[in-house]
Order: C-alpha cells, then structure tokens, then sequence
C-alpha cells in the first residue's frame, strides 16, 4: 500500500495556488440597428377596386345580321273594277219572256188540234192526219208552230247571254237563273199540253 504524506494542517505551511492571468473583457454584444416599422395604409372600401375585366371573349349573336336596305315604294292598287250585272238580267229577261211565250204558242196549238180533230186521238199514240187540212185550218196550226219556233231561238240566245253573264260575273245570279230557266222551258210545252187536255 503506497505512502500518502500527511496533509498539513497549518494553512500557512499549504502552499499558494498558481496565479493565472485574468480572463480578457469582453465588450457587450452590439445591438441590433433600429428599423423603422413599416407603414401600412388602410384598407380600400368596398367599391374602391375596379371592376375585374371579363376574362373571356363574349359569345357571338346568333342570328347574322344584314345589311338594311331601302324598303320598295308602296303602290296603291286600284279598286276592283266594279262590273256591271246588266248582262245577267238581260240574258234572264230574255228567257223568261221566250219560255212564257212558247207556253203561250204551245197552249194555242193544243187548241187549234182539239177544234180541228176533236179529242179522240188523244192516248192512242197516233197523229191526226193534217194533208186535208183547209187554209183556214192549216194556218190555226202553223201561226203557233211559228211562234213556238221563234220563242225557241229568242230563248236560245238569251240562254247563252245567262251563260256569259255567269262566266264573267256580270248580273252571276239573274245569269244563273237564266241558265235553269232555259233549261225547263222545253217542258212547258207539256204542261200546256196537260192544261189543254183538261179543258177540253
């Protein structure tokens, strides 16, 4: 076991520490350069900002458009010429007049072969022989076949002249009352004959 002086117990006999040199001073850490805070303004009102552009390009019309062009001068038509109904009364008139005359000049025949052959060759389908006939007699019968005959053409005539009228609407409703009329004149030479019959 090693050997251990025994420590002093004088503190005069304990030798001094070592005298070391003294620490070096240090200066403050500098401080840090003062900056002034930046300014900050206020904020903007509400409307202050302008109003964003619009970002995407507006869409085309749909319809094309055209040019104007000046509008055609107006031109008043004239009137509808205003045709006369002349026509059509005359072509009725004439067949009216034509239809009561051959009724007349039928009436008259039937009268004059009922004096002449009396009545009793009607219904057997014959005709009374007429070669015999006195000139008195034979003009009895032809005066009214004349007559008949001529109210047959006037009656033609007027019936075309109702067709005319009808056609070009001139008097269209006299024309077409002419056109009926000229159609059942025929007949009224067998109600003259019906008439005759009876009266006799």
């Amino acid at each position: 076991m090693p050997d251990f002086a025994p420590y002093p117990s004088d503190p005069a006999a304990t030798p001094a520490a070592p005298a070391f040199p003294p620490a070096p001073a240090y200066s403050p850490t500098p401080a840090s350069p003062a900056y002034p805070a930046p300014g900050f303004s206020p904020a903007p009102a509400a409307n202050a900002f302008p109003p964003a552009a619009n970002a995407f390009p507006t869409a085309p019309p749909l319809s094309p458009t055209y040019p104007t062009y000046p509008m055609a001068p107006s031109y008043d038509m004239p009137a509808a010429e205003q045709k006369s109904g002349v026509l059509g009364i005359v072509g009725f008139g004439v067949v009216l007049v034509a239809g009561i005359i051959f009724f007349i000049f039928s009436m008259s025949l039937y009268n004059a072969f009922f004096n002449i052959f009396g009545t009793a060759w009607i219904g057997t389908g014959m005709t009374p022989d007429t070669s015999n006939l006195t000139p008195e007699q034979a003009s009895q019968i032809m005066g009214p076949v004349v007559g008949m005959i001529a109210a047959t053409v006037i009656g033609i005539a007027g019936w075309v002249v109702s067709i005319v009228a009808t056609a070009q609407n001139k008097g269209r409703v006299f024309g077409i009352i002419g056109i009926v009329l000229g159609v059942l004149a025929p007949f009224t030479f067998v109600i003259a004959a019906q008439i005759s019959v009876a009266g006799h």
